[in-house]
């Protein structure tokens, strides 16, 4: 499926930002970056909102406290020192299941998703006041480890605790090789993604047209999702237990995967392969061309045996959300 995704705290998460240029604000990952502990460093996270420093106190980020599950998240900023030389503004959102201090910038263990102050990961104006969405459409938010080689916060969230964190980082020298600084600029702010609601999974049904296939021959099912979430997919798996569909987290064990929004796995975005189009219900075809290429088990064509179709209502690993079809035959 997706690049995996858990959304665990690694130990180490290391992040640089390059200077805004002709290509942009771009991440990569640097072993250069100085972190001093889990909580970033307090010793230049002083006096935030409200406080004695010039034009700290001006500056404001608000996003709402709770979101519906599978909702854009939108977070408005206003920043009068926005043209500092040198400075270079971007929403961070990091997970904060360990009740984060909202004075200090997080550790980047906690990190997943970011966008500039000019409204994506490749612009290079700064802005003083406006907002930025959260979302599977365009501009891609997520964050891409070049370290790990890891991609981290696809969208829709899960549901669990949040803070997102206006963050100023600096360099002293034009040097691109420089090592950057990361400070507030005002205050985190915590927010809330609520459960995905019973309906989304008890309403929804999925129906493969024949229940014996043919190897070699597509596997297709009529689905139906009352509630559906922007990159909605549905996967294969192959049958553990005799007659009982898959149950718990699905992870590693998908054979194929397509979205039930997009006809393709590269989705309908231009800047990720993200699907954004939001339907209700459909027809799903499952064959070659919907391999999941991290998957080193999922071969076609399929062995002969049984399967099950599974809709997944998480970008997110661990895959444990989802409603499966009656058994598959493959002979």
């Amino acid at each position: 499926m997706f690049l995996k995704i858990q959304l665990v705290i690694l130990f180490v998460q290391i992040l640089s930002v390059a200077s805004r240029g002709s290509s942009g604000r771009r991440l990569k990952s640097t072993k250069h970056a100085s972190h001093k502990n889990h909580q970033g460093d307090s010793s230049k996270e002083k006096p935030q909102e409200g406080g004695k420093n010039d034009g700290l106190k001006y500056a404001t980020l608000n996003v709402k406290a709770q979101h519906a599950y599978g909702k854009n998240i939108k977070v408005s900023f206003n920043n009068p020192n926005f043209n500092d030389a040198g400075s270079y503004a971007f929403i961070g959102i990091f997970s904060n299941e360990e009740e984060l201090p909202l004075n200090v910038v997080p550790d980047w263990g906690y990190f997943m998703a970011w966008l500039s102050d000019c409204y994506s990961q490749t612009c290079d104006d700064a802005v003083e006041k406006g907002s930025v969405t959260f979302s599977a459409k365009d501009p891609k938010s997520y964050y891409y480890s070049d370290y790990y080689e890891e991609s981290y916060g696809y969208f829709p969230f899960r549901d669990g605790k949040y803070i997102a964190c206006f963050i100023n980082e600096s360099y002293d020298s034009d040097d691109d090789g420089a090592e950057s600084d990361y400070s507030l600029i005002t205050n985190c702010k915590r927010f809330v993604v609520k459960k995905p609601p019973n309906k989304i999974r008890k309403k929804a049904k999925i129906n493969p047209v024949k229940t014996k296939v043919k190897q070699k021959v597509a596997i297709k099912a009529k689905w139906q999702t009352p509630t559906p979430i922007q990159n909605q997919w549905v996967g294969l798996y192959a049958e553990v237990v005799e007659n009982t569909p898959p149950r718990g987290n699905l992870s590693g064990k998908t054979l194929l995967w397509g979205y039930t929004g997009c006809p393709k796995q590269t989705g309908d975005q231009t800047e990720t392969n993200n699907c954004s189009k939001l339907k209700k219900k459909g027809t799903i075809t499952m064959n070659k061309s919907k391999l999941d290429k991290e998957n080193v088990d999922a071969v076609w064509p399929l062995a002969k045996g049984f399967y099950y179709l599974c809709i997944q209502f998480h970008a997110n690993e661990p895959y444990n959300l989802h409603k499966c079809s009656a058994r598959i035959e493959i002979v």
